[in-house]
């Protein structure tokens, strides 16, 4: 699955320098921002690979479907689903029997936007060169002056060490489970002991964003789908690594791009622009309106009491354009929901 972006691009060059019969598919949008043909067909060119081009597609798109059902956790996606339904097919095709991903590449290869890496590498360096260096690189990276990012990383210094913020989201709950939700434990790896750098400590919270990945989605099937970025020895070495080095060239996850510089096309490997399926998500929510009223208020997440109907209500009858991101919090309840469909009781 090439999108055309860098973790994708690193996979597919480390299967084809092993050796395997490797074709590549590249799913976009009808919309420019979500359509990255145009380096997946640089990678392939680059390599030798044949490549597929697919679109996401509303006929795909089954709501009442959980793409996770056979797993303990909501983790899944229906546009996800809809990418992984185009990978299976052309994997059929062409005779196939395993497809892989670049998932979990951002999270294990550091792509912070932050001042704490500046931190560790001041605790770790006493001649101030590579701390000006990287605050160069994060200056760039970020569109910041570099005194702002200078004055950030001092005050942050200063600033008494506090665990690591959770994104709990927790738009269109109810009170009652907002409350709730509120105060739930926090996850062991955002509390980093007082010896872990806060670079460091970023780098290893970054790392929850990978735990769906660990579980393919469809265990019993016959063809599986894996994120090879994600596996144990990758995971280990890139934690090895001190994070004020991902930075280079403007860019993070630097290591990385290094690492396959002479393997991939330049303008993949230093590339700093991302694709997004949000206009696909936007298409998914405008298509499906009634069918996601239904499920959401009639549902069994509205049924236990964990759902603001009203606020649902109000952002559904909407008929202006789909403006932020509240559209991608319904769609994900949508998930939440066709999954807890799956289980009897």
């Amino acid at each position: 699955m090439l999108s055309g972006g860098l973790d994708s691009s690193v996979v597919a060059c480390a299967a084809a320098q092993d050796s395997l019969a490797l074709s590549c598919v590249n799913v976009r949008t009808n919309d420019p921002g979500g359509d990255e043909r145009r380096y997946a067909r640089s990678v392939c060119d680059h390599l030798g690979i044949a490549l597929e081009e697919r679109a996401f597609a509303l006929e795909g798109i089954d709501l009442d479907r959980s793409a996770a059902a056979a797993l303990p956790r909501p983790v899944s996606r229906a546009f996800e689903y809809e990418a992984r339904r185009q990978a299976h097919a052309v994997a059929a095709e062409v005779g196939a029997d395993l497809v892989l991903t670049g998932g979990g590449g951002d999270n294990i290869f550091c792509s912070l936007q932050s001042v704490a890496p500046l931190l560790d590498c001041l605790a770790w360096f006493p001649d101030r060169r590579e701390f000006w260096r990287v605050a160069r690189e994060i200056s760039e990276l970020c569109d910041a002056s570099l005194v702002t990012v200078v004055r950030r990383a001092w005050f942050r210094s200063w600033r008494k060490r506090r665990p690591i913020p959770t994104d709990v989201d927790l738009r269109f709950l109810s009170a009652a489970a907002r409350e709730q939700g509120a105060t739930l434990p926090r996850h062991p790896w955002l509390q980093p002991p007082g010896t872990v750098l806060p670079g460091k400590a970023a780098h290893v919270s970054l790392l929850l964003g990978t735990q769906h990945l660990t579980e393919d989605s469809d265990p019993q099937a016959g063809r599986r789908l894996l994120s090879p970025l994600i596996s144990q020895p990758i995971v280990e070495l890139c934690l090895r690594i001190p994070s004020w080095m991902w930075f280079d060239r403007g860019c993070n996850r630097a290591v990385a791009r290094h690492a396959f510089d002479a393997d991939l096309p330049p303008d993949v490997a230093w590339r700093r622009s991302k694709g997004s399926p949000d206009s696909f998500l936007v298409e998914m929510f405008d298509a499906n309106r009634d069918r996601i009223r239904a499920l959401l208020l009639h549902g069994n997440l509205a049924r236990h009491g964990l759902l603001d109907t009203d606020a649902l209500a109000t952002h559904l009858d909407d008929p202006g354009p789909v403006r932020g991101s509240d559209h991608v919090r319904i769609l994900r309840l949508v998930d939440i929901e066709a999954w807890t469909r799956c289980w009897p009781a």
